[in-house]
């Protein structure tokens, strides 16, 4: 059920100076769902399961960093980035890859959150999740999942995930444009390529469906994991208790993750926001934004979890004792078993058709309007990315 539609015509908070770009700043390139709907997945899986708002915050700050510290290209050490390149479900060509990368990566979940529990650590159960989530949910944005299912009969939607057909012929992911094999479709951009990332791309929805119902698969085997070792620190995770301080730098980082993916442009290239799609992307707002968060304030416990206690080496195989993310290779012992997670959802899906400014109400001179939706369906709010300078949009 629709229970409320906000179309919303405002000054964006742009800088409305140009700024000097500083080198330690994100590399534009995406390679992942956009970060708007990695945070929708998150909060719809976990909201599912009775998080609170502040842990799911948590959980979507670690899922961002995957994609932060991928494209950050100076200001953090080479293996952060290594690292991360490992956990986008790219790169993988044939059945036998994608098997063994699925195999490796639930061997060493299990193990990180089995630690984590041991440790009575609820911060750190949060972190892996969000972390893991961003794999698994990139894993239908990236491969060709989406085009191998057909929906059972009498419904638009398949939910059946990886775990629940891990031998489906022909499945594979696209390569990410570090990789130089040749012959394989590349992951690609807004318009071309295997990625499902936003929803100008053919079958976005079928892809996010899926990735929903892995979300949830996955984050019930998380669950089991950490229960099997101690009940209760699952559900000190649930309902996360952080200081006042941690909480005003939670809701910093959470607030960078939506501009920094909203406004990320590159000039003269084509990259023009990843907060959901293309149209967003503001330089000037970028650099103003992004200088302040990076050299003006101290990193939070939530990036120092990621950055410093390399807390996303547990799952890429770059700390001991946890198996590298090779493709080539089996894992040593079999991997963990998956639960089968029955979904039983009513999608909703709306559709923007057009949208004009009628009145010239955007008041800054020489401007249009910037568009921008606020959306709320049940008890969840989705806000999409700001068409910047657009008087009328049609949206894909």
């Amino acid at each position: 059920m629709l229970s409320l539609l906000q179309l919303s015509i405002f000054p964006s908070p742009k800088a409305s100076n140009p700024v000097s770009d500083f080198a330690l700043f994100p590399n534009p390139a995406a390679n992942a769902f956009d970060t708007g709907h990695h945070s929708d997945l998150t909060r719809e899986a976990l909201a599912d399961l009775g998080f609170s708002d502040t842990a799911i915050q948590v959980a979507q700050v670690e899922n961002w960093l995957v994609d932060y510290y991928s494209n950050r290209e100076v200001g953090v050490d080479d293996s952060i980035k290594s690292d991360c390149d490992k956990l986008h479900s790219d790169n993988l060509f044939n059945e036998a890859s994608v098997k063994n990368y699925w195999d490796r990566f639930t061997f060493n979940a299990k193990a990180a959150f089995a630690e984590a529990a041991r440790s009575n650590n609820p911060r750190q159960v949060l972190a892996l999740l969000g972390m893991s989530l961003h794999t698994v949910q990139d894993f239908y944005s990236h491969s060709n999942w989406a085009e191998l299912q057909s929906a059972p009969s009498g419904f638009y939607y398949s939910t059946l995930t990886y775990f629940d057909a891990w031998n489906r012929a022909g499945v594979k992911t696209g390569k990410a444009s570090s990789n130089s094999t040749p012959g394989m479709a590349p992951h690609g951009g807004y318009s071309d390529g295997m990625n499902h990332d936003w929803y100008g791309k053919p079958n976005w929805d079928r892809a996010y469906v899926l990735a929903y119902a892995g979300s949830r698969q996955w984050a019930n085997q998380v669950r089991l994991w950490v229960s099997e070792v101690d009940p209760a620190v699952w559900e000190q995770a649930r309902q996360i208790a952080l200081s006042s301080k941690q909480l005003d730098k939670l809701s910093s980082d959470h607030n960078a993750a939506y501009r920094i993916s909203e406004w990320v442009k590159d000039l003269p290239g084509d990259e023009d926001g990843h907060w959901k799609g293309k149209g967003s992307g503001d330089r000037a707002s970028f650099v103003a934004f992004t200088s302040t968060w990076i050299v003006g304030t101290t990193d939070s416990d939530f990036v120092e979890d990621f950055k410093n206690r390399s807390w996303h080496k547990l799952l890429s195989g770059g700390l001991q004792g946890s198996l590298d993310l090779n493709v080539n290779q089996q894992p040593p012992s079999p991997a963990p078993p998956m639960t089968v997670f029955p979904i039983q959802k009513n999608a909703v899906f709306l559709k923007t058709v057009s949208v004009k400014d009628l009145d010239g109400i955007d008041p800054l001179p020489g401007d249009d309007a910037d568009f921008y939706a606020k959306i709320g369906i049940h008890n969840q709010t989705f806000v999409e990315a700001t068409q910047n300078g657009r008087e009328n949009l049609s949206p894909p």
